[in-house]
């Protein structure tokens, strides 16, 4: 027990000094003055990052558009407001494609490679193409008077990209 107190109090009254120690090598030198530099003169130690943030605008209001193909139209503000698609980007809404009397339906799809078909065996009920309309209903149906192809459950009339308005 004594010497425990001994111990503890040799610690708290005794004092060490630093030893210096001086190398003289050319290559221990420059790395300290290095270190020395990156750590203390460009304070790399210190650590910044950027701010992450993002920006939220409302609209109000409605907008309204008298065009041949749909006449007029009053646009609502989720009509005409379309979300950020990105990092740092912006969004004008500035062309529409009107699609008149759209409702969610069965219809025939936009005909291409995968969707043309000759019979009901062409078409998977439940199947989606990934450049597709909708969900296949697993009928052969008529697009036009020479093309058949497979039926889908989307917003029908399906969108007509092929006359794009200036």
């Amino acid at each position: 027990m004594l010497r425990n107190y001994i111990i503890c109090l040799q610690c708290l009254f005794g004092y060490e000094t630093n030893v210096m120690l001086v190398i003289n090598n050319k290559g221990v030198g420059a790395l300290f003055r290095l270190i020395q530099y990156v750590c203390w003169i460009q304070r790399a130690y210190q650590d910044t990052d950027s701010v992450i943030s993002s920006v939220s605008t409302k609209v109000k209001g409605n907008i309204l558009t008298n065009t041949s193909i749909e006449g007029v139209h009053v646009w609502d503000v989720p009509e005409y407001v379309i979300p950020p698609q990105g990092e740092k980007s912006f969004f004008v809404l500035t062309n529409v494609i009107p699609t008149p009397g759209q409702t969610q339906s069965k219809c025939p799809e936009i005909p291409s490679e995968v969707t043309k078909c000759e019979s009901d065996s062409d078409c998977i009920e439940g199947h989606t193409e990934v450049h597709g309309n909708g969900v296949q209903t697993g009928h052969c149906v008529q697009y036009s008077d020479t093309i058949k192809t497979c039926e889908v459950h989307a917003w029908c009339p399906l969108e007509n990209d092929t006359i794009i308005p200036k």
